[in-house]
C-alpha cells in the first residue's frame, strides 16, 4: 500500500507539472509618504496592498509574485540604519527545510515579524504560493571574522511561502546595484530553488542578478526551468525595455520567467521568449496585477501557439503616493572621462571604442551593415545587421546600427563589476545622436509610426576573449509598445558552436508590416572585477 501511495503521489505531481499552473505577478509602485507616515506604516500599507490584489483576483492562483522593494525601502531608506525599519529576522530555509511556518508558529506573532507572518497567513488563506521581497537582518556568529561592526548582516531577500504558510526558500540577492549602503552582499552567488505541491521547481534571482550567469545557470543545472525574478528596474528605452529583456532571457534558457516590478515600466510572465501575460510600460506610478496560465518546464513548441487570455486587476486608491524618482539606467552616471557621444538610452554600451552607422531606410532598399571592433582586454567582436525596406512612403524614419562594449569594475555601492557588449538596430530620429530627443527611462519614448522593414536579421559574434563560464546573453526584439513580438512575427535561431559554453549567438527576425520596429538587440554580459576597498 505504501508503494502504491508513493507511486500515486508521484504521478499526481507529474501530471500537475505537465498541465502547467496559473501565476500572477504585480506591477506595484510602492505606496506611502515619508512626510506623513513612519517607515513601519509604509510597510504595512504596501503589505495590505498585496493582500488586496489577491482579494480582487477571481481565479485560483498557484503562485503569486511581488516585486523587489515593493514596500518602498529603495525609495525611502537612506542608509544602513534607516532601512532596518523595513527589515525582519528570517530563519534560513532551502527547499522547505527546516520546516518553519510563520503563520502558525507563535514566535512570529509580534510586530517584529509583521511582513513574514502576514504574507504566510495570506498564502495559507488563499491556498497560494507567494514570493515577496523584504529586507532581512541576520545576526552574526561571534566567530565570524566578516561580521559587520553593528553585529549583523543585512540582506535584500526574497522569501517563498507555500500554500500552507510554510517557508519554502529564502534567497539573498547575489549582486547589489547602488544599494551596498543598505545591504550586505553574499561573497558568492547564492543559488536557491524550491519544489511546490503542484509539481514545479522554481529558482530565484533578484533584479540586477539577471545580468550575471549565476545564480540562474546553477539553478538551471539543478533542474529549474521556472524562474522567479522580482525587480525594481527601469528601462533603457528604446534599446531595451524590461519586458524585452525578460522575454529574451526566457528564450535563451528555453524556460519560464515570472517577473514582478516595483517600477512602473513593466513586468510579466514569459515562456521561451513568448509573452504569456504582461503589464506596461506606463509613464506614472502604477499598481496592477496580471494573471496568466503557463506550461511547466516551458514546452517551447506548445507555447508558440498557446493563447491564454490574461486577466488584469487594478489596486483601488488607498493612499496618495509621492511620485517616485526615475531609476537611472545601469551605470549611466558611473562613466567618466572623454568618450565619443553615444545616446544616453544605450548607456550600458557608452564605451570606447564604439561604432554607429545609419541605415539606408528608403523604399525598396536592402543592405548589410557590419561593425567590427577590437578591445584591448576582450579581443574582437562583429556586429552584422541585414535588412530589407519595403515601405513605399516617401518620408521614412531613421534607423541606426550601434555596437560597443562597456567594462565597469565593481565600485563601493555596486560591488560586482559588469562587462557588457552588444549589437543593436534601433529607431534613431536624429542621427548620429540618435536618442538625444528621448529622455532616459521614458517608457513612452518609442517609435509608434509606420512599419519600415520587411525583414531584419541581427547577428553578433561576441568578443572572443569573453569568459564562457561568466556569460549571460539577452536577445531582445521590440516594437513600438516596448513589448516583444510573438513567434509568428519573427524567425529566430540560436547557434551555439559549443552548446555547453554558448559562445556564438545568432538572432534572426522577420517583422510583419503592421508592427513597426523599435529595436532588435543582442546584449552579452559577463561578470567583471570585484570592488576592492582602499586602505
Amino acid at each position: 500500500m505504501l508503494v502504491l501511495a508513493v507511486i500515486a503521489a508521484a504521478c499526481t505531481a507529474a501530471a500537475a507539472a505537465q498541465q502547467g499552473y496559473t501565476a500572477g505577478v504585480a506591477l506595484h509602485s510602492p505606496l506611502g509618504n515619508l512626510g506623513s507616515q513612519t517607515p513601519r506604516e509604509i510597510v504595512r500599507v504596501n503589505i495590505q496592498a498585496y493582500v488586496t490584489y489577491l482579494t480582487l483576483v477571481t481565479e485560483q492562483l498557484d503562485i503569486a509574485v511581488f516585486p523587489e522593494s515593493g514596500t518602498g525601502y529603495l525609495t525611502w531608506a537612506f542608509n544602513r540604519t534607516t532601512v532596518q525599519s523595513w527589515c525582519e529576522e528570517i530563519p534560513y530555509v532551502f527547499n522547505g527545510q527546516p520546516v518553519v511556518n510563520p503563520c502558525t508558529d507563535p514566535q512570529f506573532a509580534g510586530d517584529d515579524h509583521y511582513q513574514l507572518r502576514t504574507m504566510a497567513c495570506t498564502a495559507r488563506n488563499f491556498s497560494t504560493v507567494i514570493v515577496f521581497n523584504l529586507g532581512e537582518i541576520s545576526p552574526c556568529n561571534e566567530n565570524d571574522a566578516e561580521c559587520p561592526p553593528d553585529g549583523h548582516y543585512q540582506y535584500n531577500t526574497d522569501v517563498a511561502i507555500s500554500e500552507t504558510g510554510q517557508l519554502l526558500a529564502v534567497y539573498h540577492k547575489s549582486h547589489l546595484a547602488n544599494e551596498a549602503h543598505l545591504f550586505d552582499q553574499p561573497p558568492q552567488p547564492d543559488p536557491v530553488w524550491f519544489d511546490t505541491a503542484f509539481g514545479v521547481r522554481f529558482g530565484l534571482q533578484t533584479c540586477y542578478d539577471g545580468n550575471f550567469a549565476d545564480p540562474v545557470r546553477e539553478e538551471y543545472k539543478n533542474g529549474v526551468r521556472d524562474f522567479i525574478w522580482p525587480m525594481y528596474s527601469g528601462d533603457m528605452a528604446p534599446i531595451l525595455s524590461s519586458a524585452m529583456t525578460a522575454s529574451a532571457v526566457s528564450r535563451f534558457y528555453e524556460s519560464n520567467f515570472l517577473t514582478a516590478n516595483g517600477y512602473y515600466v513593466g513586468c510579466g510572465i514569459y515562456s521561451c521568449g513568448e509573452v504569456v501575460a504582461s503589464l506596461g510600460p506606463f509613464s506614472e506610478p502604477t499598481r496592477k496585477f496580471v494573471v496568466g496560465s503557463i506550461t511547466s518546464k516551458a514546452d517551447c513548441a506548445a507555447v508558440k501557439t498557446m493563447r491564454v487570455p490574461q486577466k488584469i486587476v487594478s489596486l483601488p486608491s488607498l493612499l496618495p503616493a509621492t511620485k517616485l524618482p526615475r531609476v537611472p539606467a545601469q551605470f549611466g552616471a558611473a562613466v567618466e572621462g572623454p568618450h565619443d557621444k553615444l545616446p544616453d538610452g544605450f548607456c550600458m554600451m557608452r564605451s570606447v571604442p564604439f561604432k554607429c552607422a545609419q541605415v539606408n531606410a528608403t523604399a525598396g532598399a536592402s543592405g548589410q551593415i557590419a561593425l567590427n571592433l577590437t578591445f584591448d582586454k576582450f579581443g574582437t567582436s562583429q556586429c552584422v545587421v541585414t535588412y530589407s525596406v519595403e515601405h513605399t512612403e516617401v518620408t521614412l524614419p531613421s534607423y541606426a546600427v550601434i555596437s560597443g562594449l562597456l567594462d565597469v569594475p565593481g565600485r563601493k555601492d555596486t560591488p560586482w563589476g559588469l562587462t557588457t557588449s552588444g549589437c543593436s538596430i534601433v529607431y534613431c530620429p536624429n542621427f548620429p545622436t540618435c536618442l538625444d530627443d528621448c529622455p532616459e527611462n521614458d517608457p513612452l519614448c518609442f517609435y509608434d509610426g509606420v512599419s519600415v522593414f520587411s525583414s531584419v536579421e541581427v547577428d553578433y559574434l561576441m568578443p572572443d576573449k569573453f569568459d564562457p563560464d561568466q556569460i549571460t546573453t539577452s536577445m531582445s526584439i521590440g516594437v513600438a509598445s516596448g513589448q516583444p513580438l510573438r513567434s509568428e512575427d519573427l524567425s529566430f535561431t540560436l547557434d551555439r558552436t559549443n552548446p555547453k559554453q554558448w559562445q556564438t549567438i545568432k538572432q534572426s527576425s522577420l517583422y510583419v508590416p503592421e508592427k513597426p520596429l523599435m529595436s532588435a538587440s543582442i546584449v552579452v554580459t559577463q561578470r567583471g572585477t570585484a570592488y576592492t576597498p582602499r586602505d
